[in-house]
């Protein structure tokens, strides 16, 4: 088990390809897939922790994150909650203090409620019908797909800010893109006529501002982050 890590560079700073190599030797050894905590239930997310506010405090234009950025430092950013606490870069900060992770768990508790409560009895039955087969088969995947988004943006946030763990932040944040990236894909083919029109809307909609939010914050972590410890060297 070894020989799995035998090509990494353990001395050194590490760049994005470095820790993906070390991350997939992980996942070599440990197939183990709990979930890192999900926050507590709550009714709904506090427009003051949108993703267009951090964004904001970080000096780059929400509806336009590619535009040149505004100066702005660390050390006088607020928190996602608006408040001067532990920044979120801070060692030790909970998770729940990044919009994205609880955006990321509301989409995948959402996912779930479906699967286990709302469809149930659908997913238990065996139809001929091809379009309830690919109904079923869709709803699957898009648990499993969004299941582990909040896990991996919990794993990255755990890696850190810092010159050494941002890079593996950005790969694990990449991982939870690419879940989103399935969820979109799955929700544009499913059959829809078996699913509320609403609903469908809604969640199709979340699906895609949640891939958008990973793109985004993936971004702001290479600009603002990684370009900032690379100077630093």
């Amino acid at each position: 088990m070894a020989d799995d890590f035998e090509h990494i560079k353990f001395g050194g700073r590490w760049d994005e390809d470095d820790w993906e190599r070390f991350f997939d030797a992980q996942d070599r050894l440990s197939f183990d897939r709990r979930r890192v905590g999900a926050p507590p239930e709550r009714p709904g997310l506090d427009p003051s922790l949108s993703f267009r506010r951090v964004l904001r405090s970080f000096g780059m234009d929400p509806d336009n994150p590619e535009s040149p950025p505004r100066p702005f430092s660390l050390d006088r950013a607020l928190g996602p909650d608006g408040a001067r606490g532990l920044p979120f870069w801070h060692p030790g900060a909970d998770p729940e203090r990044l919009p994205l992770f609880l955006a990321a768990g509301e989409f995948s508790r959402k996912i779930e409620v479906l699967v286990q409560v709302r469809y149930a009895n659908l997913l238990a039955k065996t139809y001929k019908s091809l379009s309830h087969r690919l109904f079923q088969k869709g709803l699957c995947e898009l648990d499993d797909n969004a299941r582990p988004i909040p896990r991996l943006v919990a794993l990255g946030h755990r890696v850190g800010y810092d010159p050494f763990g941002v890079n593996g932040n950005i790969v694990r944040c990449r991982r939870g893109l690419s879940h989103a990236e399935n969820c979109v894909s799955i929700l544009s083919r499913i059959p829809q006529r078996h699913m509320d029109r609403t609903l469908y809307k809604s969640l199709f909609a979340e699906s895609v501002r949640l891939r958008n939010d990973l793109m985004n914050w993936i971004h702001l972590l290479r600009t603002r982050f990684a370009a900032r410890s690379g100077r630093a060297h």
